[in-house]
């Protein structure tokens, strides 16, 4: 009996164990920060919910240009000619708070364009 319970309590303890050492691995999110952070270039896409639709945001950062190639798609809502407004607030939005230290914020550079139902530009932190 006495050899039983501690068996268990071996066991409990094993998986406990096991579970927080999985939690311990490095962690892919980088946290932008003070003004001492910098621009974080890792390529990115994300859901946003804006103004009651869910929309798409991707981008890559382009080393040559040193800005970000950015598109932006509607999942929820086809996207038009029409919604330049919405597409630029919405990526200079996301860079701002994926990309950009607190200290700067996501600029559009040129206008955007439009194809099909996907918006394209370029933008940077500053």
């Amino acid at each position: 009996m006495h050899y039983g319970t501690m068996i268990k309590r071996f066991i409990l303890i094993c998986a406990v164990t096991a579970t927080l050492g999985a939690c311990t691995g490095k962690s892919n999110v980088d946290v932008t920060s003070g003004s001492t952070a910098s621009i974080q270039t890792r390529s990115r896409a994300e859901p946003i919910f804006y103004n009651g639709q869910n929309y798409k945001v991707s981008y890559a950062y382009n080393k040559t240009l040193n800005l970000f190639d950015m598109r932006v798609q509607g999942t929820s809502v086809t996207m038009t000619a029409k919604d330049a407004n919405t597409a630029t607030a919405i990526a200079t939005s996301a860079l701002r708070h994926f990309a950009c230290p607190d200290s700067l914020s996501g600029h559009l550079i040129g206008q955007p364009k439009f194809v099909s139902t996907t918006w394209s530009m370029q933008a940077k932190c500053a």
